[in-house]
């Protein structure tokens, strides 16, 4: 399982993107490092491993997307087996669909504010707002921060918070390598310099090694 990193950077990494502005979302509950946020429409939920925007005047979140959860809304409905197709129940019984609701987590990666665009890949000065909007981010753009050295950086320095964060990491790299095919090399080093820093867990960057080749694979 042999893979070297490369470094050539493609041209449209030089030039500048602006954030897409779709919200989907709020938030529901915050800190520095993480928030909960709920989806306006249950069965559009975000990607797992996608990166979001959390828009707070005067600053915006730059977030991870790292769990998603479909339950009821109400804690004294519970869901039962039907025996029957999602259309079917559409059908039948579309009421039910009413009580449901998706929630998912957001690990804070880092915050840009009104007058700077940079983003700076560090612990924000307050936590988001309740209620603040959570937004799409453009691929072209996931692309630049993800490739960005300090992402990765700072994405491992939380490891101790994100579990699952392997996963998180595979995740985001086969999104943004579906989304933009010609992404591939540059997203190589990425998978390659985390495999490098988790070098002491043998078998654990074996297990990485192997999915991420596999994702390599299923791209090409």
């Amino acid at each position: 399982m042999k893979m070297e990193p490369t470094h050539n950077k493609p041209a449209f990494l030089d030039q500048p993107q602006q954030k897409t502005d779709i919200p989907f979302a709020e938030v529901m509950s915050s800190t520095l490092l993480s928030a909960t946020a709920q989806c306006w429409q249950w069965n559009t939920p975000p990607t797992f491993g996608s990166l979001v925007w959390i828009t707070n005047a005067p600053y915006s979140f730059l977030g991870i997307v790292t769990t998603i959860t479909t339950a009821p809304a109400d804690s004294f409905r519970t869901p039962i087996a039907y025996q029957k197709t999602p259309e079917q129940l559409q059908r039948e019984q579309p009421q039910i669909f009413e009580f449901l609701a998706t929630t998912f987590t957001i690990h804070v990666m880092g915050y840009q504010t009104e007058n700077n665009s940079t983003i700076l890949f560090r612990t924000p000065p307050r936590p988001s707002a309740i209620h603040a909007f959570v937004s799409t981010i453009d691929h072209h753009q996931a692309l630049q921060i993800i490739t960005n050295n300090l992402f990765l950086t700072n994405l491992i320095a939380h490891g101790h918070i994100i579990e699952n964060l392997d996963d998180v990491l595979l995740a985001t790299l086969h999104d943004t390598t579906q989304a933009i095919p010609c992404a591939l090399e540059q997203l190589k080093d990425v998978g390659l310099q985390y495999a490098q820093f988790m070098a002491s867990d043998y078998r654990r960057t074996k297990r990485f090694l192997q999915c991420f080749e596999h994702l390599l694979e299923s791209t090409q």
